[in-house]
């Protein structure tokens, strides 16, 4: 073999060298990528199932909690919750015969203090209402009608055959500025244990249901 021959046959080697190189080099930086991406989309996948889990909506953490919101949702934003409840002051107001009553002759009991006047068309409006929740709740349930600033002759007049549950006078409007009323129809349900859990102010058709939502509410969680 002439030294021309050994020349090329070297540069040949020499050649086929550097693209095996070559190649090598490719194969592993390609494998190196694809490990990474593998990787990266794992996490994804993870952190995607993650959130999933934690944000559906169907897996309440307390199912306890899911109830209660139920429950809540079904009361009238008038509903005063626990921890927000104030304790209603006791009072004494004579009726049309001059007898006194009290807030506590009431004690144990649901009271719905109704703060009336006899030219009030809407208290009127509201009464059936009224004498309905009286029907559907006769163990513990009562009404305690407040007459503002009017004599006994004006309300006699009004109810020729008496008022249909307790009323009494608050002639001199005292009572009635304490609770802070500043319309009529007015209405406070005040709870067994003396507090305040619903207001009303004026007229609502859906009275009776309100109420009875509360009552049933107050009753089962207090």
């Amino acid at each position: 073999m002439n030294k021309k021959e050994n020349r090329s046959s070297a540069l040949l080697w020499i050649v086929l060298l550097l693209v095996a190189f070559i190649v090598a080099v490719f194969l592993v930086v390609r494998s190196t990528r694809n490990g990474n991406a593998e990787t990266n989309s794992n996490k994804d996948v993870t952190s995607v199932t993650t959130d999933v889990e934690k944000d559906d909506p169907t897996q309440p953490n307390k199912p306890e909690d899911f109830v209660n919101s139920q429950a809540l949702a079904k009361l009238p934003k008038e509903f005063i919750p626990k921890g927000n409840r104030q304790v209603v002051p006791e009072f004494t107001l004579p009726d049309l015969d001059q007898n006194p009553v009290s807030l506590s002759d009431f004690q144990g009991k649901f009271v719905l203090i109704d703060f009336t006047t006899t030219w009030c068309r809407w208290c009127e409006v509201q009464k059936p209402s009224i004498l309905e929740l009286m029907e559907k709740h006769p163990d513990d349930f009562r009404v305690l009608a407040i007459d503002v600033q009017e004599t006994e002759q004006e309300i006699r007049a009004h109810y020729p055959n008496g008022p249909e549950y307790p009323l009494v006078l608050d002639k001199d409007g005292s009572i009635t500025q304490m609770f802070g009323v500043q319309g009529f129809p007015f209405y406070l349900l005040v709870s067994p244990s003396g507090e305040v859990v619903y207001y009303q102010s004026g007229y609502v058709e859906d009275m009776t249901q309100r109420v009875t939502a509360v009552l049933e509410e107050v009753r089962k969680n207090g």
